[in-house]
């Protein structure tokens, strides 16, 4: 399934210009931006509430209509500045307006496929249906990767390529809806009500961090934007392919070993498996980081000639994306026993050095920004441990 995910990815890259990837790029930040700015701790708030009764499909029902209620509330407050973000962006790289209202178009559908996606999987995830879900998930990754193979190759337009994942989306939502909450009594009003409030106190204690997580993951994109040129963009886009690889390892640690760690409440024993989970994702991603480093030209050529030539800078990122994923792995790990960091202690101490990253390496090259990156993440790295420390300390061992 992820070769597949990977696969359709690889044949948007070598079908679409520089031009047209930057586009695409910059649409594929817009459905980043709004699936961080719609969640807030919304979908670990889905996840603890089901988790009380997770065989209860009338109980499961309200909570995902109060979910989806929120998200709906949220995805309409986010709407403008995300839209004026990336009808900036699109701006700033050449497009027209031919090309800027069907990609914002497409963007918007497949926003709307996640959103309901998020949450509805997220059923079969806690009753342990996991054979069921990869099923579903397969279907829609054979989609996205026929239609990939076909759509851009014939039109290499950004948003068609875009509307290739709204489609697999769509199919995967209406799969999960009849499948993951078959037919049952009505849930009250008063449960459902409940359930919001619920998920809303999560909501406002989260969100600020993941506005601040969201503004880490897209500042390159902006940076570059702002100073660098569309093509530039374009190589951030294509090389951030291999992000994949890497976010395959977390998923299968966050399927495997964050429930289990979530409900540990011995400090020996919690603290034991956080370093397990740790150990075994340096373990494993320094396979692909090895061979991706030893052999750059290789990767790259998948990639095809556009980006041919891009050597140091693709060792440089790929360092950039194993620190990237050990930060968003050290936060889970938070955020999953409801350890959040004050989000204006993780503001300030971002911003202060991305700022000072920024004016150190520059903002007007991929190296530059690659580098910024590199250092904000290692950061990020480090306050997250060192937060885990802090509330390892308050726990006790239980005898």
């Amino acid at each position: 399934m992820q070769l597949l995910t990977a696969g359709s990815g690889i044949l948007i890259v070598r079908a679409l210009s520089t031009g047209e990837y930057a586009y695409y790029t910059i649409g594929a930040s817009a459905i980043t931006a709004v699936a961080a700015l719609t969640n807030g701790g919304i979908l670990d708030g889905v996840t603890a509430l089901g988790a009380r009764d997770r065989f209860n499909f009338v109980h499961l029902a309200a909570l995902v209509r109060a979910a989806l209620s929120l998200r709906i509330v949220m995805a309409l407050t986010v709407a403008a500045p995300v839209l004026v973000s990336t009808v900036w962006m699109l701006v700033q790289n050449g497009a027209p307006l031919g090309t800027i209202i069907p990609l914002v178009a497409a963007v918007t559908l497949v926003s709307l496929g996640e959103l309901n996606y998020s949450i509805l999987h997220l059923i079969p995830w806690l009753q342990g249906r996991v054979d069921e879900l990869q099923t579903i998930e397969l279907q829609g990754a054979l989609t996205r990767f026929g239609l990939c193979a076909v759509v851009p190759l014939l039109m290499p337009r950004a948003d068609l390529a875009a509307l290739c994942a709204a489609i697999a989306f769509a199919l995967q939502v209406y799969l999960l809806r009849h499948r993951a909450l078959p037919a049952t009594e009505e849930p009250s009003k008063a449960r459902e009500t409940a359930l919001k409030h619920s998920l809303g106190f999560v909501l406002k204690r989260q969100w600020l961090n993941d506005l601040n997580g969201l503004a880490q993951s897209q500042v390159s994109l902006w940076l570059l934007t702002a100073f660098a040129t569309s093509a530039d963009v374009a190589a951030f886009g294509a090389l951030g392919r291999v992000t994949l690889v890497f976010t395959i390892i977390l998923q299968a640690l966050h399927r495997t070993m964050l429930s289990r760690y979530a409900v540990l409440q011995d400090r020996e024993a919690a603290t034991q498996v956080y370093g397990i989970v740790i150990g075994l994702f340096i373990a494993v991603a320094a396979v692909p980081l090895t061979l991706c480093i030893a052999f750059p030209d290789a990767v790259l050529a998948i990639f095809g000639a556009n980006y041919a030539g891009l050597t140091l800078e693709f060792r440089l990122f790929l360092i950039n994306v194993v620190l990237g994923s050990l930060a968003t792995l050290t936060l889970w790990l938070n955020t999953i026993r409801a350890w959040i960091m004050p989000s204006v202690f993780r503001c300030v101490y971002q911003t202060g050095f991305l700022l000072s990253f920024v004016m150190m390496f520059g903002a007007d090259t991929l190296k530059g920004v690659i580098l910024a990156g590199i250092g904000v993440n290692l950061m990020l790295v480090l306050a997250n441990a060192g937060y885990s420390l802090s509330r390892f300390r308050q726990m006790r061992d239980i005898v």
